[in-house]
Parts: C-alpha cells; structure tokens; sequence
C-alpha cells in the first residue's frame, strides 16, 4: 500500500503488528499457547525493518507528511509504532532505551529537513540573496528575516505538534536544540562578515525575546550559545558608546554659549549628554539578558559611563563658573549674569542625576557601582565650591556698604577730616532693589527645589554683618552707623521673609541672633545717652 502511495491509517498498522507481535510472542488475546516456527519469526523480523524504515520516514518528515498535525493523533501513532518496531530489533536488550534514542536521531534528521525547507523557500523569496552556494553568508538583513521564519516554525510545532510528542517531551526537545544549532552556524558566518554593531544586536535582540518568552526553552544549550557569542559584542560597543560620548560631550561644552534651555534650565550640552545617558539605559534594559550575573556586569559598566559623563560635565562646568565670577562685577544696580544660574542648574542637574543612580544601586540587590559613590561625593563637593563662590559675589553689595559704613569710625573720620573729606550718609534702599531682584531671578531660574542657596546667602549675609560688627567695640558706632546697620538688617529680614521656600526657624539664625544682640546692647546705649 505504501509502495504505491496510498495513505495508511498508522492506527491500523500498528494494531495490525502489535496483534503479530503478540502472536509470534506466544501471548494471543485467548491466551492459548501456539508454537511458532523460526522462519515466521525471522518473517515478522523482516517485517519490523521494513516498517521502522517507513515509519522513521515520516518521522523524519513529520512536517510535510502530517501537516498542521493532521490527521489528529496519527503523528502520536506513527511514534509509538516506531518504539515497538525499534524495540524488536536484534541487540535491544533494553527495552525503550534503545528505540528512544534511534528515534532522537530521527528528530535531529527531521530538524535538518525542516530547516532545509525554511532555508530554500527563504531563497526562493529572495532570488540573488547568496551565490550558487546556498549556505554561503547572508546580510543581517536577510539573516532577520531568516530568524523570523524559524520563531515561525516554533510556534507552529508549540501549537500543532506538541500534543503529538506529550510521550516524548524529550525528544521533541533535542529536535528543538538540533534545528536551532544548524540556524546558529549561518548565524555565526554572517556575523563574521557583518560590521555593523547595531545590525548584530539587532539579530540579537530578537533572538532572545524569542526565547526569553519560553519558559521551556530559556537558557537552553543553543540560547547559552547565543549569551556567549553576543556577551563580548554587547560589552565592547557599550565601551564604545561610552567612548563617542566623551568625544561629544568636549565638543557641545567647548560651543556651549551657557543660555538656560526651556527644557530643564540648565545647558543644552548637558541635556543632550543626559539624553544619549538615557538611551543607553534603555538599550541595556531592553536586552533583557537573561544571566542575573552579566546582566548587572552590563549595569556596572554604564553606571560607570554615567559617572564618568557627569563628573567631567561638573568639573567643566565649574572652570566655566569660576571664570564667569571673575569677569562679574556685581553691584547694588547690577545682579548675577544669566550664565551663571545656568551653570548652577547645571551642577544641580548633574547631582540630582548621580544621586537618582546611586539610590537604584542601594535597592538593587547585586547590584555593586563603586563609582557611583565616588561620584557623587565628587559633585557634592563641587557643587559645594560653586554655591560658596556664588555666595561670596553675590554678597559684594553688601561688603562694599559695610566698607562705606567704615568710613564712619572714629579714627576714619578724624583721617577724613584732616584730608577736608567727611563721608557722607550710607543709603541702603538701594540694596533693597538688589535684594528683591536676585531673589526673584533665583527664584524664577533655579529649577530643582533646592533652595538651600537662598538660605545659606541669607545667613551669609548675617555672619558679614556679624563680622564688621566684631571689629567694633561695644558701644562705639556712631549714629550713622547704627542706623544703617538698623536698616540693613531689617531689609534682609524683610526681603527674604517673602520667601515662602524659607522657613521661620531659619530666617531666625544664630548669625541674625547675634546681630540682633549686638544692636539691641546698642541701641539700649544710645537711649541711656539720650536720657541723660
């Protein structure tokens, strides 16, 4: 029936042979005795061949002979009547072990064949892809396409096939493994004549969502195969990346005209870096390696470019700065230049950004980023040094008052009589007008809510005052003097007092205390002078 191409119901063939077998065996269904001769045995023997071969056939074209799984079960069938042939074989001495691994290289034959018919219509829908040579290397292009067309098959054998091996999960596994070690071959030849980077992760990128979704399949010999094949690869363009972007990062500074972007207040050089920074999160995460331990080796590596980026932003930054300040000249008509709050939204910018990072490494567990730490004590030092500098210019309003309040002392103003040159009144509503539109320019352009600035140059003003009183003895202001220092204090207090982002307790500092003192022991004299 075979010979002529005429469909045997495997049901059929194989009740048939299983009824001889037990004949031949002395076990019929009436379980009477009959003696068998030698020759019907050699016969059935004979017979066992013929049919292993024909059912090892099918098996091995299981795709073609049983499309789609159909007809229902016969697959199973076929299976089962191949066991019981292979195990009648001469030299089975094990039942079942034996037959089970003729029938794995069954399936291994079957995967070739499948992946053969994948390959040649994959050519055929791509005339003039390779040379005569059909194995010869593809384009990442075509080996995407390739790859796409094995996922396919997967989920056609998941979904029309699986029931047909559930009494040899086994083997429909090793089928698995052997068809993807003939696509990893052509994987392998491609990648050696490919040097596009991203095309290859590319490839890989699909590969592994594949099999990442597979619980089954997950880690299996050929995706191990595939980790470590791509692992070097991801890790040298990951250096490679955090390479171009110091290259970028040096060219955006150097052209950086230090104008606050409407996106985040600070420079567009840093928002593009954090951008590119971002990216390159994003691409790792999206690998989704599956190994815990190269996954976070792969993390390690870009906190370390982050760090790397923003300490040398912050340094440049801060050079930037220090220069800015020196060139200012600050007075009660003029106020901060507009690139230096950029500058130090910039630095905020950049702290925030390692601090984010080094709280994802404190609830990460395994995860260990050594830079990280050192890079955000780094910035937090520098940070530190720009807000102190920041402080000191802003307060040169100030320190040049108290120098002319000095002009007021006892041994000033005898000096001043000897030249015919008596200082006059020192006006303070001027400070107030300065007072009010930096702290409006602070407030309008610092981004992040950290405000600690405004504070600090609220007390620094404080301890300033609470100096040049320090040089005085008590009781030896002259009237001028006291009233300006009256003045000053009460404008600070009062201008910064509208600050909603100070508190009360702050705005009562230990510098304001002592000043408040020292004026009050002041004032107190100058009424007991008046009394008098």
């Amino acid at each position: 029936v075979e010979e002529a191409s005429m469909s045997t119901w495997p049901l059929m063939m194989y009740s048939s042979f299983r009824f001889v077998q037990m004949h031949v065996a002395g076990k019929k269904p009436n379980d009477r005795s009959v003696f068998v001769l030698e020759e019907e045995r050699d016969a059935l023997v004979n017979i066992g061949y013929e049919i292993a071969e024909l059912a090892a056939r099918k098996i091995e074209g299981f795709k073609q002979v049983f499309p789609f799984g159909q007809p229902k079960d016969d697959l199973k069938v076929n299976i089962k009547l191949f066991n019981l042939v292979s195990s009648m074989q001469p030299g089975q001495s094990e039942k079942g072990v034996a037959s089970n691994t003729v029938l794995v290289s069954c399936m291994e034959r079957a995967a070739l064949v499948n992946y053969q018919e994948i390959y040649h219509l994959f050519l055929t829908q791509h005339p003039g892809t390779v040379s005569s040579d059909d194995y010869s290397p593809l384009t990442p292009a075509h080996m995407l396409d390739l790859i796409q067309r094995c996922i396919d098959y997967m989920y056609e054998l998941h979904d029309y096939y699986l029931d047909e091996f559930v009494e040899c999960p086994l083997v429909l596994g090793d089928h698995i493994e052997a068809f993807w070690s003939f696509l990893l071959v052509d994987l392998q030849e491609c990648l050696n004549m490919c040097d596009d980077v991203i095309a290859k992760i590319q490839l890989f990128h699909v590969i592994n969502q594949y099999f990442c979704s597979q619980p089954t399949l997950k880690c299996c010999r050929f995706h191990t195969n595939i980790l470590e094949l791509f692992g070097p690869m991801v890790e040298e363009y990951i250096g490679c990346i955090g390479n171009s972007l110091t290259g970028d990062l040096a060219a955006s500074l150097s052209a950086e005209d230090w104008l606050p972007s409407q996106q985040s207040g600070s420079c567009s050089a840093v928002d593009g870096c954090i951008t590119a920074l971002s990216s390159l999160d994003s691409f790792v995460a999206k690998l989704a390696w599956p190994v815990e331990e190269f996954s976070l080796r792969l993390q390690e590596k870009v906190f370390g470019i982050y760090c790397d980026q923003y300490v040398n932003m912050a340094k440049y930054t801060h050079e930037r700065l220090i220069s800015y300040l020196q060139q200012a000249t600050l007075t009660v008509h003029t106020t901060l230049p507009v690139e230096v709050l950029c500058m130090l939204n910039t630095l905020l910018h950049l702290k925030a950004q390692v601090l984010s990072k080094y709280s994802l490494t404190q609830r990460s567990p395994g995860l260990a980023a050594d830079s990280t730490p050192d890079a955000l004590s780094v910035l937090s030092e520098i940070f530190l040094s720009a807000k102190t500098l920041i402080i000191e210019k802003i307060c040169a309003p100030l320190l040049f008052l108290l120098a002319q309040l000095s002009l007021h002392d006892l041994t000033a103003s005898f000096l001043a009589k000897l030249k015919l040159m008596m200082p006059g009144k020192v006006s303070c509503q001027d400070y107030r007008c300065y007072l009010n539109l930096t702290l409006h320019l602070f407030l309008e352009n610092i981004t992040l809510d950290d405000f600690n600035i405004l504070v600090d140059w609220y007390d620094h003003q404080f301890q300033q005052i609470q100096s040049w009183l320090s040089t005085r003895p008590p009781f030896s202001l002259q009237n001028v003097q006291m009233e300006s220092i009256f003045e000053l204090v009460e404008i600070i207090r009062d201008s910064f007092e509208k600050v909603t982002t100070i508190s009360e307790a702050q705005l009562n500092s230990d510098a304001f205390n002592s000043t408040q003192d020292r004026m009050r022991m002041e004032k107190s004299r100058l009424q007991l002078l008046s009394s008098d």
